[in-house]
């Protein structure tokens, strides 16, 4: 994971004005840690002046570091998983407690939100923002809406969400969330057919 201590040096090259949250999923917490990790060598370098909220999201399913990390504790839990969400189904203590110490470090926090409100945040990334992502790239999403929602951010606050993982990673989630749509399909016979006949 130390690679993707990258992302908050990009992160700082492509938005001028100071973060002042950041949401990022977490299954075992090792991308959150590396990316908390990525911000102390830039705070250490002087090239940033404050480090952004780390805001911690887990499915309530596989709540081992967001719901300790809201109580004020500084230990993860063990938990059997229980989410729908692929790729955030990691329900033992990897990197859990150094993630809550560089939550806590930031002055961030752990919020916990339902199946449920993950694949709506896919739909909505999906058809409101033309970004396909698998279920965990929008459950940080999922996290700033029900933040927002119960109040808990200043609406001028500069706030970033990790998405991450194409939707095509997550097929079952791609069949439930076309399962009524009115476009037309065809297959791929159908498509070759199709493509003979132009050329």
């Amino acid at each position: 994971m130390s690679g993707v201590r990258s992302l908050s040096h990009e992160l700082i090259e492509e938005f001028t004005d100071p973060i002042d949250h950041l949401f990022c999923m977490a299954g075992g917490g090792g991308f959150l840690l590396a990316v908390a990790q990525g911000f102390e060598q830039l705070l250490s370098t002087n090239r940033i002046s404050k480090r952004p909220r780390l805001e911690c999201v887990q499915p309530q399913g596989n709540n081992t570091i967001a719901g300790p990390l809201r109580a004020g504790s500084r230990i993860c839990q063990t938990v059997e998983s229980t989410t729908r969400v692929s790729g955030l189904q990691v329900p033992q203590i990897i990197d859990g407690n150094e993630t809550i110490a560089a939550c806590l470090n930031s002055g961030g926090s752990g919020h916990v939100v339902s199946d449920e409100a993950i694949f709506t945040a896919q739909a909505r990334l999906a058809i409101e923002e033309g970004i396909f992502s698998e279920p965990a790239g929008a459950t940080a999403v999922a996290g700033v809406l029900q933040a927002a929602e119960d109040g808990l951010l200043d609406p001028d606050a500069n706030i970033i969400c990790i998405i991450s993982g194409s939707g095509f990673k997550d097929p079952a989630s791609l069949e439930a969330m076309t399962r009524h749509a009115t476009c037309p399909l065809i297959d791929i016979a159908e498509l070759e057919h199709r493509v003979v006949s132009v050329g």
